[in-house]
């Protein structure tokens, strides 16, 4: 009988322990599930820069800033003209797969888009002095004639690049009298410190 009573014992702390780990058990999965206001939280990460591919519209106004990079070599344009429709077609290749969608354009829309983009294109080369006899500096170009000067120097064309810094100090000088009669009025400069001359 002693026997019996100790495996019935043995039993039940067994029993009981394993419904104690099981309840700590669910309490730690519980403690795990998601609330419903956190699962209603999106948790994936946000982008930092807020990029945006262009369409390939070639009339859509484009970002300037300079982390926008052009198009790589890689990509070429084709315009095509279709003779049937009296249209325009402007391709985008990479290689000779299509890299984005064709734009079909009038011909009235295409001189417009022409005429705009040769515009931008030249004041940009005059801006950045790309063309030949276009500077934007202030200085324009001397140019010497003869071939002595070209065989001395290498070239006949003198550019004066101005570097460096220029300072400009402004500066006012008042009679002692003037600066007596300020201080009589309006008291003392606020920098200065009280000295007593001598006569």
């Amino acid at each position: 009988m002693g026997s019996g009573k100790v495996y019935k014992d043995i039993l039940v702390c067994f029993c009981l322990i394993l419904l104690v780990s099981f309840i700590i058990n669910l309490r730690e999965a519980d403690g795990q599930t998601p609330s419903r206001s956190s699962a209603a939280q999106d948790t994936t990460p946000r982008p930092v820069l807020k990029l945006q591919d262009v369409s390939g519209i070639p009339w859509e106004v484009r970002n300037k800033n300079p982390l926008y990079l052009n198009n790589p070599s890689n990509i070429t344009s084709n315009v095509i003209y279709d003779p049937e429709k009296n249209e325009y077609i402007i391709y985008q290749k990479v290689g000779s797969f299509d890299y984005r969608t064709p734009v079909h354009m009038s011909p009235e829309e295409f001189r417009k888009y022409e005429f705009g983009r040769a515009m931008r294109d030249y004041w940009q080369s005059r801006i950045s002095g790309d063309v030949a006899g276009f500077r934007s500096n202030l200085i324009p170009q001397i140019q010497v004639g003869g071939e002595t000067f070209d065989k001395i120097f290498g070239s006949n064309v003198i550019n004066i690049i101005p570097q460096g810094s220029a300072e400009l100090i402004f500066g006012s000088t008042f009679p002692e009298r003037k600066i007596r009669l300020f201080r009589k009025n309006c008291g003392p400069f606020p920098h200065s410190t009280s000295r007593k001359r001598s006569r």
